[in-house]
């Protein structure tokens, strides 16, 4: 399917030390800054007043308690079901060339934008420079992106899922993952009962599973949870053709989602995550009971996004956003760097032609966009509206 990549001459090999030299400086910097940061919110901490803690250890509780029971409600009956195939790109190519089957495989020649399981294990991830993963694993096989391919897999993996819901909808920043919305009262006729609500998921979730790797040798991960938020979190496994169901009942559940790591909850990002655990906040748990710590770190009109987030709780109107019709669409494409103009015409034709097809019929699209990430992360975009739509 994709062609190897192989790091054949002194000058490539030069040019991937200098890579990795670059990254681990970096790396190291931004440790030193958030060390730096950490040392800086302690010294914040130190000075809250004794009733201001109490005072807002009072408030989350409070507002905790009334959250999560507006998440796990005694009456739901309508989940929601994430579907995440695993090391996609990577099966992709296993798929088409078995020799890869056991090997530490990434796709990628810049970065790296999947790992397989064994690629994982010499502790290669998503993002990182191609030069960095080659440094870890003397026998990577890195392979060039097939964006093709992979887009033709992902349509047999959707078009089997259509068996399973009519209203299957896909990830905005993701082609191949997507979700879908389902009543319970269709798969247990006792749906008050928690246990046989929770095996009657596990049962649907297994059942998809097994269909699409019988259809497409594709594995997936599966979450099912009360919102969107809540399943995306239960399929986020580190096992393969996993399942897990967060249901309406606090026990288990809540238990186990206050375990999770605080960078879990939305609004929280890496560097975020790396500062809260260096003030001792390691889990959603830690999050809630020393809410007092985020007023040093976040401005006050985010600090109620957060607790929300932290009880995974989503607005109704927020809710009902995720329900409509998308009111956008939007295609992308990776490709090596140039200055060739013809090279970048086809790619903005190929992509032109691609959303005008997902366009529903009878719509009059009014405002075109492009955008442009380059290797470092550095985004440009640029808009254009015309008054009578295209």
């Amino acid at each position: 399917m994709s062609q190897e990549i192989t790091p054949d001459s002194q000058n490539h090999h030069s040019k991937s030390t200098k890579i990795c030299q670059n990254f681990f400086k970096s790396e190291a910097e931004l440790s030193l800054q958030i060390e730096s940061q950490i040392e800086h919110f302690k010294n914040l901490n130190l000075k809250l007043k004794k009733s201001f803690i109490k005072n807002s250890q009072k408030t989350t509780a409070k507002m905790t308690k009334k959250l999560e029971a507006l998440v796990f409600d005694p009456k739901r009956t309508s989940y929601s079901l994430f579907f995440s195939p695993d090391d996609f790109f990577t099966t992709c190519e296993t798929l088409s060339n078995e020799s890869l089957r056991e090997r530490p495989v990434v796709v990628g020649s810049l970065r790296v934008v999947c790992a397989n399981f064994s690629a994982r294990e010499f502790g290669i991830s998503g993002s990182m420079p191609t030069a960095v993963a080659r440094s870890l694993c003397a026998d990577l096989v890195v392979l060039n992106t097939n964006e093709e391919a992979y887009r033709k897999k992902a349509e047999q993996v959707f078009g089997v899922m259509d068996k399973f819901s009519g209203s299957v909808r896909r990830e905005v920043l993701s082609f191949f993952e997507g979700w879908f919305v389902f009543n319970v009262k269709d798969l247990c006729s006792e749906f008050t009962d928690h246990q046989k609500v929770t095996e009657a998921a596990s049962n649907f979730a297994r059942k998809i599973q097994a269909e699409i790797f019988e259809r497409t040798g594709v594995t997936l991960s599966i979450g099912i949870g009360p919102n969107l938020r809540l399943a995306k979190l239960a399929s986020q496994s580190l096992v393969s053709n996993s399942v897990k169901v967060y249901t309406r009942v606090k026990d288990p559940t809540v238990k186990l989602l206050m375990s999770l790591d605080v960078q879990c909850v939305e609004g929280i990002g890496q560097r975020t995550g790396r500062i809260l655990k260096g003030l001792g906040l390691l889990t959603v748990e830690d999050l809630k009971k020393n809410f007092h710590l985020l007023a040093c770190i976040f401005p006050h009109d985010k600090l109620e996004t957060i607790l929300a987030e932290s009880c995974f709780y989503i607005p109704e109107e927020e809710e009902k956003k995720e329900k409509k019709e998308r009111k956008s669409v939007n295609d992308s494409q990776r490709f090596s760097a140039t200055k060739n103009f013809n090279t970048i015409q086809k790619i903005i034709e190929k992509l032109s032609s691609s959303v005008w097809r997902k366009l529903p019929e009878d719509t009059f699209p009014r405002t075109i966009s492009i955008r442009i990430k380059y290797e470092d992360f550095k985004v440009e975009k640029r808009n254009r509206t015309l008054k009578n739509g295209f």
